[in-house]
């Protein structure tokens, strides 16, 4: 917080002013002394019978598994979405009355875990995880200073997900608004990338990986940053022409006739 500039530093300022209970007032409704998830769909969905059964069951044999199982007792279960790299994978998310969390609540995130994007690209062996679960909470506990509250792997019947903390959506840099000044913008990316550089080097030497000597003389070469650039310009352009093809296809009415035809 004391080293902060700009959006970063209005971002810390604001959290100041945030409290637990203003989090859970505008995500759950309050009926007398009980509270329930807010459905707004948009971010938070109904969830089926079936579904509501099945995260029960798994909160159940979870808050069994903690130093102290009574503390733990979920109250409500809601489908989640949120996110591009969510689309189309089970998450949840879930009111518990905790005793130790402020309020006496806490909102959970349960998200099922996929193998990464990068990984067919990779020509060096990854360590043997025994879940991809396991592989994201173990590699941020290793890069970041602070990881998300009551970051876990679980097993989501046969599924492998993370379970954490709900993040506010607040907590987060919108960078619409950044781009409209290109200073602002070339400031928090020039954090962002440092903040990025100073979680890689927490984690050299972490399972195989590079040590920090190794990382710094790879980043004091310069072949490497024209490819990058190269790289990174022609996925701008293929997002934009995918844009470009779902627009054109929404327009012409081809959207809404796929759902239709995926509803029936």
């Amino acid at each position: 917080r004391e080293t902060s500039e700009g959006d970063i530093r209005t971002l810390f300022d604001n959290l100041r002013h945030r409290s637990h209970g203003s989090f859970l007032d505008a995500r759950t409704t309050r009926a007398g002394k009980h509270r329930k998830l807010l459905l707004d769909r948009d971010k938070a969905l109904p969830a089926s019978e079936k579904q509501r059964a099945k995260v029960e069951v798994f909160m159940a044999e979870f808050a069994a598994s903690q130093p102290e199982p009574r503390d733990i007792k979920l109250l409500d279960v809601a489908r989640r979405v949120s996110g591009l790299g969510s689309l189309g994978l089970e998450r949840y998310v879930m009111l518990v009355r905790h005793r130790r969390a402020p309020e006496g609540y806490a909102l959970l995130d349960l998200k099922e875990a996929r193998t990464s994007s990068l990984t067919a690209c990779l020509a060096t062996p990854e360590p043997r995880w025994h879940s991809e679960a396991e592989r994201i909470v173990q590699v941020q506990g290793f890069m970041q200073a602070v990881p998300a509250a009551a970051l876990h792997a679980v097993a989501f019947g046969r599924k492998s997900c993370v379970l954490r903390e709900l993040q506010p959506a607040n907590d987060r840099i919108n960078l619409n608004d950044s781009m409209k000044d290109p200073l602002r913008l070339t400031g928090l990316l020039q954090t962002m990338a440092e903040v990025l550089a100073w979680s890689q080097l927490r984690s050299s030497g972490r399972k195989g990986s590079a040590c920090a000597d190794e990382l710094i003389e790879f980043g004091e070469k310069r072949k490497w940053r024209s490819r990058l650039l190269e790289v990174a310009q022609d996925c701008a352009r293929g997002v934009g022409d995918d844009w470009q093809a779902y627009a054109r296809a929404y327009d012409a009415g081809e959207v809404s006739a796929a759902r239709a035809q995926k509803g029936a």
